[in-house]
């Protein structure tokens, strides 16, 4: 099995042979819980869920499904500020974590894993100046589950 690790966000969205809503949104509110435990356990504020947030993440995650990529920028070349700015979320601070599997199973455990066992991604999950996020989450063809989080402060 390859997992490739990024930065983003939590929300949903299918494409192709998909799960029930229901799962995704599931995925979704669970990896956000899972990521909201790590921060406590560091002393850090727990993030609120934004579902304006969300959707930034989630069209991110229905592109990359969509057109078969995975990364930081979308097919336009902008990054996650700039897809944040063009939906009118205002921000001082932002960030992103990316993550792919075949399958949903399990995947708020092992997204979260591989984050924390990465410097970058685990920064990026104990940013304190972070009050926000939300995460996308969307399925391809082939059935792997893209996602998205973003951070928002």
């Amino acid at each position: 099995m390859t997992r490739r690790i990024f930065t983003g966000t939590v929300c949903a969205a299918r494409v192709g042979a998909e799960p029930r809503t229901g799962e995704v949104r599931e995925a979704e509110e669970e990896l956000l819980a899972g990521i909201n435990r790590e921060r406590e356990r560091e002393g850090l504020t727990g993030l609120r869920w934004s579902e304006r947030v969300a959707r930034v993440a989630r069209v991110h995650s229905e592109e990359m499904a969509r057109a078969r990529y995975f990364g930081h920028e979308d097919l336009n070349s902008r990054r996650v500020s700039e897809r944040l700015r063009g939906a009118g979320v205002r921000h001082r601070a932002c960030g992103e974590n990316l993550y792919w599997q075949p399958g949903g199973s399990g995947l708020a455990g092992r997204a979260l894993g591989g984050w924390l066992r990465s410097e970058e991604h685990r920064a990026n999950l104990l940013r304190g100046e972070y009050r926000e996020a939300g995460v996308g989450i969307a399925v391809d063809e082939r059935g792997r589950w893209v996602v998205t989080v973003v951070f928002v402060g």
